[in-house]
């Protein structure tokens, strides 16, 4: 049926672990571990530089970045209190919540990118979307179809990944965000149809602290479409709602600035029913570490 040795030794040691006496392999930890060498995209306390550069580096003003939420020092936060008792209705439209960063940037994409990435999620087949199932006994996850997310995806593989209009974005991406590509999973494009929604969640999945690519750090997520109704990206914790417009990119982290393998519980968030017309996305999710590297021994 197999041997332990030769062209099919990774299937033997997993599926016959106890027969080729390989059974530490079942543990994702030792059949992946961090190599003591590995790069971090951020050390600790270098989630805000990283945010003030997207958000006010002069390179960056042609995307049209908005913050919506920022820590803010007791300056700040006095200097808005005014701003706010200054104002006649006591309403500052142009104020920033005191939290986690999270950034809009109206002018991301062009219109020629944006109908690319949907026409290549129609060629690559879109499918129903799946949450990250129970922990598995190797500490891997499964994928499961859940009722609390209900949108269709398709992942950017291959030709869809070379493409030269999504190698312009990913490329983008990087610059932008000071993460290599190489940290990045590939694109998830996302179809929401009427009613469907992706309930409320968090991007940070607990056990990849335990692989090399590590934890979620950024979610970069790309408006393709305007949408007539509904379909808002909602941060509940922080009473955020962002609408979808054709061309916008909103970033945010799920790692905290004072330690980047912690989760910020403050961006769980919900992609809110479609009432009138289909709204397609894309999901950049950067790591912390390499990611594609990984990906390709089953490690990520």
């Amino acid at each position: 049926i197999g041997e332990c040795t030769g062209d099919n030794t990774e299937y033997m040691e997993l599926e016959c672990a106890l027969a080729c006496q390989t059974c530490e392999k079942l543990d994702i930890r030792h059949r992946c571990p961090i190599p003591p060498d590995a790069k971090q995209a951020i050390e600790p306390y270098q989630l805000n530089p990283l945010f003030e550069r997207i958000a006010y580096d002069p390179q960056f003003a042609q995307y049209k970045p908005h913050v919506l939420s920022k820590p803010m020092n007791s300056t700040e936060q006095q200097q808005q209190q005014q701003q706010l008792a200054d104002d006649a209705d006591g309403q500052n439209d142009n104020a920033i919540l005191d939290g986690p960063w999270v950034v809009i940037l109206d002018e991301f994409l062009t219109d020629e990118e944006c109908d690319t990435l949907i026409q290549l999620g129609a060629d690559e087949g879109y499918e129903r979307s799946k949450d990250v199932g129970e922990i598995q006994q190797d500490g891997s996850h499964n994928d499961v179809e859940s009722e609390t997310r209900t949108s269709h995806n398709a992942w950017c593989f291959e030709r869809c990944n070379n493409h030269d209009i999504t190698q312009g974005v990913v490329d983008r991406i990087e610059r932008i965000t000071g993460f290599p590509s190489t940290n990045s999973e590939y694109l998830q494009l996302l179809r929401y149809e009427v009613g469907q929604y992706y309930d409320v969640h968090h991007d940070y999945i607990e056990t990849d602290v335990l692989i090399p690519p590590g934890p979620r750090s950024l979610t970069v997520f790309l408006y393709l479409n305007d949408v007539p109704k509904g379909g808002a990206t909602r941060f509940s914790e922080l009473d955020i709602s962002v609408q979808p417009k054709k061309g916008r990119a909103l970033i945010w982290p799920s790692v905290l600035n004072e330690n980047p393998l912690k989760r910020d519980g403050r961006t769980m968030h919900t992609a809110e029913p479609v009432l009138e017309g289909i709204k397609y996305g894309a999901n950049a999710w950067l790591h912390l570490r390499d990611y594609k590297g990984p990906d390709t021994y089953e490690c990520s």
